[in-house]
């Protein structure tokens, strides 16, 4: 694999799996509050984890083909490409909600899945290092 399409996947792959993995262990610590069943919750984030893989690999795939694209055939400066790659990131992940439930903003327990998922998606985007490729 050449060094800039590392870049592109290498980005992604962290933003992704930093969402995927982090997110259900948020969600289980605030769940932790309100249920006495510790053991039912991280049976909880497993499930998660492995439904967010399986669900998401497409967007991650998706996002990876959109990030080397912006990369290589854009004039957008990172902040740019990052800023766009959000409402990429945001607008699958809406959309996967909504496949498993239509009216999942207004559920209460699919809102506390999904608010910490979009919210370390959202910083993760940011945190990490993206680089421009190097001019071949």
């Amino acid at each position: 694999m050449n060094e800039n399409l590392h870049n592109e996947v290498s980005y992604n792959l962290k933003v992704w799996l930093t969402a995927v993995i982090l997110s259900p262990f948020i969600t289980v610590v605030f769940n932790l509050f309100t249920s006495a069943d510790v053991a039912g919750m991280f049976m909880l984030a497993g499930l998660m984890i492995f439904l967010g893989v399986l669900y998401s690999f497409l967007c991650f795939a998706i996002a990876s083909f959109t990030t080397y694209s912006l990369l290589r055939y854009s004039t957008f400066d990172i902040p740019v490409i990052k800023g766009l790659l959000l409402v990429l990131w945001l607008t699958m992940a809406a959309l996967l909600f909504w496949s498993v439930d239509i009216n999942w903003w207004k559920d209460e327990a699919t809102l506390k899945i999904a608010l910490p998922y979009v919210t370390i998606l959202s910083c993760a985007l940011w945190f990490y290092e993206l680089r421009k490729p190097n001019a071949d």
